[in-house]
Order: C-alpha cells, then structure tokens, then sequence
C-alpha cells in the first residue's frame, strides 16, 4: 500500500503520536503534571474552575500550534522534494 493509501484510510496518524518513556520530553510531562496536581489541591473551587479554563485553553493553544507546526514541516518537505526533482543535471 503506497504512502498516500496509508494516510487516507487512517493507517497514518501522526497525532497519534506515543511518549517514549524515560525520554526527557516523558520526564518534563511528569514533573508538570506532578506540580499541577499539587497546585490544584491548594486552590478554592472557584479558583479550580479558573485554572480548568485556563489549562483547556492552553492545550487548544497548543493543539493549534501543532497542527500549523506539521502543516509548514510538510510543507517544507515537500518545496525541498520539488527543488531535488526540477533541479537542472
């Protein structure tokens, strides 16, 4: 099944993506998650509610930034494809 194949019927998912365990970017997730935890127990309900907001915010914010992030990487890869092929010998 040739590459495009792949993508089209959802063989390819790079959203999808797993953390490798043990690689820094894991144990900068854990440390974040982990003093999240602990600011959260210290706040007020209502203060909760305004961090909830704030963190679903931030991860749109991210998802966002992401998807633009892989869109230009995408991009990029395929201006470098088309400079290979219509280079003159």
């Amino acid at each position: 099944m040739s590459i495009l194949e792949e993508l089209y019927n959802g063989n390819i998912a790079p959203i999808e993506r797993s953390m490798k365990k043990g690689s820094e970017y894991y144990k900068l997730c854990k440390a974040v998650s982990e003093k999240e935890d602990k600011l959260f127990e210290e706040l007020s309900c209502e203060k909760k509610a305004i961090y909830e907001s704030i963190a679903e915010s931030k991860l749109m914010v991210e998802s966002i930034s992401e998807e633009e992030i892989f869109i230009d990487g995408f991009r990029l890869g395929a201006q470098i494809m088309l400079e290979i092929i219509n280079k003159p010998d």
